[in-house]
């Protein structure tokens, strides 16, 4: 691995010794799973040009448990990801501490999962690997037995419950400094742990894979047992965000994406979509005002450069962001971006409509300019602000349907109004370059 300078950012190049070394990853597109910039080849051997960080997990476990601090932006972030995978049918099947890469001086902490296991790989071939290998030096290999599932052990192959068990020991570890050994929970190795940490790490390492949670259940359960800034809440709901989070629960189900005549939107096609929490309005320059108070982060070129934001702006949709700014903004909220698959579910309703309120456009439905959240293009459930009040990132890269390339420096936007027909619908995107910032471009 070299650290090498790409397109003005710091990257790290992972060089192959033979041609097939190389394995290319899974297609997963998500700010928690690490980037594959580019590939390429230099005297016949292969590289992969990454994201950079400067360490991973199990460097910074080596001394003992992981800061409380870290505990929330580092558990959020990997569980976003792995239950980002999981959603699309890919396993990891090598998760453990050495493949968490944690930036923890950022701010907001940045964390990639990276080396998803070759799970078409024989499971004898595997536990032999382990065996041999020594998570402490960091060698190659494809799983490390401490982190095996009790059915990989007896040569099942990996699956997302496996998954969740490497889960468990790497919680585990993260928050005594130590793999389980016997029947010890946490709690009697960490004296004020929560002892409802105790119970998820026993789900996580239950031997029937059957009783384990899935990702997106522990994320929950994560959100009540590490809050911004504060002690542990009470134990949380099946719902973990209240409408005092501002947010709506979107069921998940097939959707058909597209427009046949929105030439940036066609060919229609259909996607699955598992059930997902969206903000019910715009990030507002009052809720940015707050990030920017908490973290020191820089205060959006549309503002003033110094002093108070005038009170008619302070409900607003905060604009002027470039696409790394709203990620982090999401990561300090514990949430994270939408993808714009799940943009355009909001946006359609339940009945799956080419407008948030209908099927036939309304001007006086499109607010044109920027105003107050919440006043125009509302879906039956509740969403707003869907058609008009400005451009909003998503998660995902911008290229042409079915599957744009995950290898581009733009992004999509969608919700915004079209200049040139004048019109807005669920189906309307655009691309801008991930570090561009445009007076009509926010987010949610």
């Amino acid at each position: 691995m070299w650290g090498a300078r790409w397109r003005s950012r710091e990257v790290a190049v992972k060089v192959a010794e033979q041609a097939d070394c190389l394995a290319r990853a899974p297609r997963l597109e998500h700010p928690g799973i690490l980037n594959e910039l580019a590939r390429g080849s230099v005297l016949g051997r292969p590289y992969a040009v990454l994201d950079r960080f400067p360490g991973d997990l199990a460097g910074m476990l080596r001394g003992g448990p992981l800061p409380r601090r870290l505990r929330r932006p580092v558990l959020l972030q990997l569980l976003d990801a792995l239950d980002y995978a999981h959603q699309r049918g890919t396993v990891h099947g090598d998760l453990k501490p050495a493949n968490v890469l944690v930036d923890p001086a950022a701010r907001p902490v940045r964390v990639a999962l990276t080396d998803f296991g070759q799970v078409g790989r024989a499971p004898e071939a595997a536990l032999e690997a382990s065996m041999l290998s020594s998570d402490r030096q960091g060698e190659q290999t494809y799983a490390t037995l401490a982190y095996l599932a009790p059915e990989r052990l007896e040569g099942a192959e990996p699956s997302l419950a496996a998954d969740l068990y490497s889960f468990g020991v790497l919680l585990f570890e993260l928050l005594t400094g130590r793999l389980p050994q016997g029947l010890e929970l946490p709690s009697e190795l960490q004296r004020g742990l929560d002892r409802r940490f105790d119970a998820l790490v026993k789900r996580c390492l239950s031997r029937d894979p059957g009783a384990r949670p899935a990702a997106n259940a522990v994320r929950r359960e994560v959100l009540g047992l590490c809050p911004p800034g504060g002690k542990a809440t009470r134990s949380p709901s099946s719902e973990p965000l209240s409408s005092d989070a501002g947010m709506v629960l979107i069921p998940g189900g097939f959707l058909v994406i597209g427009d046949r005549e929105e030439p940036s939107a066609s060919p229609v096609h259909e996607r699955q979509l598992s059930p997902f929490w969206i903000d019910r309005h715009p990030v507002t320059n009052r809720r940015y005002l707050a990030y920017v108070l908490a973290t020191k982060a820089k205060r959006p070129p549309s503002w003033p450069k110094r002093g108070r934001l005038r009170p008619q702006l302070l409900d607003l949709p905060v604009t002027g962001i470039d696409w790394d700014e709203a990620l982090n903004f999401a990561r300090w909220e514990g949430k994270r971006l939408p993808t714009e698959f799940e943009w355009e579910r909001a946006a359609q309703g339940p009945e799956q409509r080419s407008q948030p309120y209908g099927e036939v456009f309304d001007p006086s439905r499109v607010q044109a300019g920027l105003g107050p959240v919440g006043e125009a293009g509302a879906s039956s459930e509740g969403v707003c602000d869907l058609t008009g009040n400005g451009w909003e990132w998503t998660a995902s890269a911008f290229g042409p349907y079915p599957n744009p390339s995950p290898h581009t420096e733009l992004r999509t936007l969608r919700g915004g109004l079209d200049p040139a027909r004048g019109r807005a619908s669920a189906h309307l995107r655009a691309g801008l370059r991930r570090d561009a910032r445009d007076a009509l471009v926010t987010f949610r």
